[in-house]
């Protein structure tokens, strides 16, 4: 990507409780690519953590922070974050993790790509992908998940819950109008049904997942509740809605 693609792009990290974390993600963002935008949108964690990214705001003005007023989840952060890149003109909006899950090589992979699709799906479960640090139990929730999302979804894409993207201008304006409702690993799979099926151009990357080294996961049964209902009432809609059979 040249530069002026770098100043047009905008890495998106949610945050909740990641005081620990996330100066030595803005750094590491910032020593590769010193030309790229960050946005944390802070879900007011109470640890502290939106006043880290304040300091760091003092001497670095391409940092940037949206601060919400009370824990309202990862699907409304980025949404905040997509309408917050759309009025500000950027052309291609990164999503990735602020725990360190999400390594900076692999993010060199997305932008790569990023030129030619609408979004570039950072995978775990293509060839070359992995995840490092989980259990079986973990790895097969994910991989089986993922699988009936496909099949139900009728996608392409094998890693529907990655919450590691870029998404291009035009494709957050699909998400946009589409008035994404959901949360958690629903939102990754329900933006990914909306972009699939706005017949945009997508690519996934393999990319090697680590699980946080510092910090408490987020993950917990009522998100993987939430995507499994979500996927089985998308997949109703497909097959009842003229807007997806025509």
């Amino acid at each position: 990507m040249t530069d002026f693609g770098l100043s047009k792009t905008l890495v998106v990290l949610p945050t909740y409780n990641e005081a620990l974390n996330i100066e030595r993600i803005i750094f590491g963002i910032r020593d590769k690519y010193p030309d790229i935008h960050i946005l944390v949108v802070d879900d007011s964690s109470p640890d502290g953590t939106g006043f880290i990214v304040r300091d760091l705001m003092l001497t670095d003005e391409i940092i940037f922070i949206l601060s919400k007023p009370k824990k309202e989840g990862l699907g409304n952060a980025y949404k905040s974050a997509f309408q917050w890149a759309l009025a500000n003109n950027y052309l291609f909006v990164v999503e990735m993790d602020a725990d360190g899950s999400h390594q900076n090589d692999d993010l060199a992979k997305l932008l790569d790509n990023c030129k030619d699709f609408d979004l570039v799906v950072g995978s775990r479960w293509i060839k070359d992908g992995r995840t490092v640090g989980w259990s079986t139990k973990r790895k097969m929730l994910s991989f089986f998940g993922n699988f009936y999302a496909r099949t139900v979804l009728g996608t392409s894409v094998f890693d529907s819950t990655s919450g590691f993207r870029v998404f291009s201008r035009q494709a957050l304006e699909v998400l946009i109008n589409g008035d994404v409702k959901s949360n958690g690993y629903a939102f990754q799979i329900e933006t990914l049904f909306l972009v699939f099926h706005s017949g945009l151009a997508i690519k996934e990357v393999p990319i090697i997942f680590l699980e946080r080294s510092i910090g408490v996961s987020k993950m917990n049964y009522g998100i993987i509740l939430e995507a499994m209902k979500l996927v089985s009432v998308l997949g109703v809609k497909i097959r009842f809605s003229k807007k997806f059979n025509s």
